[in-house]
């Protein structure tokens, strides 16, 4: 009997040890994802003519959704998701905030968070950013859809030069990466004006792809 206390003592001690051990290098995974908290103020910001801050409410998702099933939007980004579609990213951007609150990024989820593009307090365009780390760091993946009333004014490159200051700076991205249609110039126009470069398409090898790929890399 008093071997076997022995025994259960001396399995005990091992217990707790590994799951100190445990327990530390949980945290060591922990803080290499939460890179610090952001404020919930760092997700409204403005360039000089526009504002931007997170779609939340339903009226806000409503007219982000008007936007995005615009038939001239729809053909231009060749995005022809539906309207149930849209309310499963629009609630999952909501539900994102937090981990994108905390820097919570691995390379097997993809928080998204949608940002409406306002002129005045008026939607005229929604803003998508998905982060995820890869092997060199964090990547942010971005798309943007105006409000045809809105083109050729300028305001997707001035939305997009805003929009790769608050990636880099706040979300802590060392890469931008857009996928763009190799028919929509315009978009095209727009990522290479913000210094975006064309990059292979790494689906070229299973399709033909009608998209190319555009990248930024944060300066050092």
């Amino acid at each position: 009997m008093i071997i076997q206390k022995k025994n259960k003592s001396e399995w005990c001690r091992k217990f707790v040890f590994a799951l100190i051990l445990f327990v530390g290098c949980l945290s060591n995974v922990f803080a290499s994802e939460c890179d610090g908290k952001v404020t919930p103020d760092a997700f409204y910001f403005k360039s000089e003519r526009l504002q931007f801050k997170p779609i939340l409410s339903d009226a806000e998702k409503n007219v982000a959704k008007g936007i995005w099933l615009n038939t001239e939007v729809q053909n231009m980004s060749k995005d022809f998701r539906t309207d149930v579609q849209l309310n499963e990213i629009l609630v999952n951007g909501v539900s994102s905030m937090e981990r994108f609150k905390y820097k919570f990024y691995n390379e097997f989820e993809n928080p998204v968070i949608n940002f409406g593009i306002y002129l005045e307090n008026v939607m005229i365009g929604i803003f998508q950013v998905s982060t995820s780390r890869y092997d060199e760091g964090i990547k942010s993946d971005v798309a943007y859809h105006l409000d045809p009333l809105f083109w050729k004014k300028g305001f997707a490159k001035e939305s997009l030069k805003r929009m790769v200051l608050f990636i880099f700076d706040v979300l802590g991205s060392n890469k931008i990466t857009a996928e763009i249609e190799k028919t929509n110039e315009g978009s095209i126009a727009v990522a290479v004006s913000n210094g975006f470069t064309k990059k292979p398409n790494p689906f070229a090898g299973f399709d033909a792809p009608t998209t190319d790929f555009y990248e930024l890399t944060k300066p050092k």
